[in-house]
């Protein structure tokens, strides 16, 4: 490449970091400039150091540094020299250069810092505290020495029951405090199922609802099959029942989440109060009359004396039991728009055919895989180093990067055998739910692409058909997904309201840990 096509670049790359925010996360992608010029790797600099940088600037041709910056404090630098060979170093830059003397100080506060962000990523909710009310922290602050409270009070009480039913005639009180022990053990191994759900997996329950909420039903049908073999193996009986009731905890950190966002969903009119305690009524009519069915199925002498004959009618019907979650789940109708709903959405578009009503979207809608078992092409969030392959050079990346100016994402492709090319998305800061939105569409117009090998209205269909993957071939992909991108997403969004879609609160959110890119100017020699 020649100095004058450098400093285009240059230039063009200083343009696009004016108008970017500060980020948590940043990269920087420049051809370096000679010994002595100033290094813009902080978001915080003025409009006018900007451009004292940019007029001052000799530019070497023959390197090139890329820098990304993630949010625990990690710069991670791609340096690349005239003859392309690629280095890189990592460094962190959480500490202050104070502390940075000391390796073992050093470490210590870093390992501090980030247990404390594991501690909050863990109990609080993603964005906190914009994402929630100003009371949230207050009201849980309390709530928690109110549940210790009460569950101080279960465990005691769980004593005087055992005592009630026989352990008293044995040894007094202290058989029934030992069997309170071990009860009361089995079931705070199960709260640590709920712990760790709610703790991991919080973000997606506002997903997909109905795929966890089959999920649940799923795990907590693992619990009881491990509760329902503890007669064949009483001397086990503690584990066994431990190990079920986690499962069942598991299960029900799955459930208590969806169940709310569905409960959500039903009150259009701001109801949830009502619909929640509507919905008791439901449950606990539900749960008597199955009650009663259940003594009467124990009170039948051929399933209260043949243990065989007990576990095939459990196994009966508990699949009826899945069988009819699964229905229920299915007649779920959501009109706000998912990943799975998105693909279903944008390929339609893509193919020209008529976009789907919300009732045809969720009724096509796979609740058992999550979208990234259907969709494995798709890579949301990447960092360079992820995304990179031997087959790119850095000077199509550069080219890539100067493709994608006007976008709040970069898109680089790479061969895959099973599933025919990989689609790795990385975000600019400011990139929003509509930036994956756009992703999406990107996405599912380049998969038809490769598989439509008859398309006559691609011109370079002739690429598509290349065994290999060159860069000439993800140039052309590139340039006419982007051409297609722009010239027909406006279109896509207003289908999409026409069909009653709510596309101003989009569920295809960004990854919570997906690196953020600008672009600037570096002065550090290779």
């Amino acid at each position: 490449m020649d100095l004058h096509g450098s400093a285009n670049f240059v230039h063009h790359s200083i343009h696009s970091f004016r108008n970017l925010s500060s980020s948590s996360a940043v990269w920087s992608l420049a051809p370096l400039p000679r010994r002595g010029a100033h290094l813009a790797c902080s978001n915080e600099e003025s409009t006018s150091q900007t451009a004292n940088s940019e007029s001052n600037l000799q530019l070497d041709p023959s390197f090139m540094v890329l820098q990304e910056q993630t949010g625990d404090g990690v710069i991670r630098k791609y340096k690349v020299d005239k003859y392309q060979q690629l280095g890189i170093d990592e460094i962190s830059t959480e500490d202050p250069p104070s502390i940075r003397s000391s390796s073992w100080e050093s470490g210590r506060l870093s390992l501090s810092n980030n247990i404390v962000q594991l501690l909050r990523d863990f109990i609080l909710p993603t964005d906190f505290p914009q994402s929630v009310s100003s009371d949230y922290l207050q009201y849980m602050l309390l709530q928690f020495p109110t549940n210790v409270t009460g569950w101080i009070c279960s465990t005691l009480v769980t004593s005087s029951l055992l005592k009630a039913v026989g352990f008293e005639a044995w040894a007094g009180s202290t058989v029934a405090a030992t069997a309170a022990i071990k009860w009361v053990s089995k079931d705070g191994l199960g709260a640590f199922g709920r712990f760790f759900i709610g703790g991991r997996f919080g973000r997606v329950f506002d997903d997909d609802p109905k795929q966890w909420r089959m999920y649940a039903e799923i795990v907590g049908s693992f619990g009881g099959v491990f509760e329902l073999i503890t007669p064949v193996k009483p001397e086990f009986f503690l584990p066994l029942a431990a190990l079920g009731r986690f499962t069942k905890a598991i299960a029900k950190g799955l459930k208590d989440p969806s169940f709310r966002v569905i409960q959500t969903h039903f009150a259009v009119a701001e109801n949830m109060g009502e619909v929640s305690a509507k919905e008791e009524v439901w449950e606990v009519s539900a749960e008597l009359l199955g009650i009663a069915i259940g003594v009467s199925l124990l009170s039948s002498p051929s399933v209260s004396t043949s243990y065989p004959t007990l576990v095939v009618i459990w196994s009966i019907i508990r699949g009826f039991h899945l069988w009819l979650r699964y229905q229920s789940l299915s007649s779920l109708v959501f009109s706000t728009i998912n990943f799975k709903r998105a693909f279903i959405l944008a390929e339609s578009h893509v193919l020209n055919r008529p976009t789907p009503g919300i009732l045809s979207c969720n009724m096509r809608e796979n609740i058992l895989l999550p979208w990234q078992f259907t969709k494995p092409y798709f890579h949301l969030g990447c960092s360079l180093k992820d995304a990179m392959n031997d087959s790119i050079s850095m000077l199509e990346v550069k080219e890539i990067f100067d493709l994608f100016s006007d976008e709040q994402h970069v898109l680089l492709l790479s061969d895959n055998s099973s599933h025919k090319v990989d689609m790795h998305f990385i975000f600019k800061k400011g990139a929003s739910n509509f930036t994956v939105l756009r992703c999406i569409w990107q996405a599912e117009w380049i998969m038809n692409s490769i598989t439509s090998m008859s398309s006559s209205s691609i011109s370079f269909a002739s690429t598509i058909t290349t065994p290999k993957w060159t860069a000439q071939r993800r140039k052309s992909l590139l340039d006419y997904s982007l051409l297609e991108l722009r010239n027909r997403f406006d279109d896509f969004l207003l289908e999409l309201e026409q069909e009653g879609w709510n596309t101003s609160s989009l569920v295809v959110k960004v990854p919570k840990s997906a690196p953020f890119l600008s672009l600037s100017i570096s002065s550090e020699k290779v």
